[in-house]
């Protein structure tokens, strides 16, 4: 029973903090376009703004070491952009 609390907790946090990002305007580090942070690439210019996670399948940005949902370590092969 606990568990299952848990993780209904969880999902909710996820779900605010998608729509929270969401409320914030951000642009894409290469053509400059908006983007809405739940895109995963630009709609513009193509840029990959978001990868998926190995591990758990959860969208996260691509300069993180590791995964905010699952803790999995990503290895960069080399430097992308930032949202701003």
């Amino acid at each position: 029973m606990a568990d299952k609390l848990n993780n209904d907790v969880l999902k909710l946090e996820r779900t605010y903090y998608a729509f929270l990002m969401d409320e914030q305007d951000r642009k894409c580090p290469v053509c400059g376009h908006e983007v809405k942070s739940r895109y995963r690439f630009c709609p513009a210019c193509g840029n990959e703004l978001r990868t998926v996670c190995p591990a758990c399948g959860e969208l996260m940005e691509t300069n993180w070491k590791s995964c905010p949902h699952c803790g999995h370590k990503i290895e960069q092969p080399e430097a992308k952009g930032e949202l701003v």
